[in-house]
């Protein structure tokens, strides 16, 4: 994954996310932090620049760890929940805990596809209900 941008909705309100390491880099320069030490950054300071970076110099692993950090950082800031939305020491702990539980859990192939089946179930009956309704 070297580089790449997507539009995505969490908990329905916009954000970008961005796999890049350059505009990494310039992301944490502008909020004043290391990006040598920086695999993803969460950044929701208005609507517009809800922006999620993540590093693509990640093993596939550590990339989804990441994004998942991130995006529950989002659903902090999104929700008003302090602990996920707000950086310190212990916060990112809590929420390095649960990102590293979510992606161990999804590394078991099994628990995927049943995921992926449940969701195209639901993305076919969607798509009954819109035909009927026509």
């Amino acid at each position: 994954m070297r580089g790449f941008e997507l539009k995505v909705h969490i908990l329905g309100v916009p954000y970008r996310i961005i796999c890049n390491e350059a505009k990494l880099a310039e992301a944490c320069e502008e909020e004043g932090l290391e990006a040598e030490s920086t695999q993803g950054l969460h950044i929701a300071h208005d609507f517009e620049t809800r922006t999620i970076y993540i590093s693509p110099l990640l093993s596939p692993i550590q990339w989804v760890q990441t994004l998942f950090h991130e995006v529950l950082h989002a659903i902090g800031n999104i929700t008003g929940h302090w602990r996920l939305a707000h950086s310190n020491k212990a916060n990112e702990m809590f929420v390095d805990a649960i990102a590293t539980g979510l992606t161990s859990f999804l590394l078991n192939k099994n628990v995927r596809k049943v995921i992926e089946k449940i969701l195209s179930e639901e993305e076919e009956d969607s798509h009954e209900k819109n035909l009927a309704g026509d």
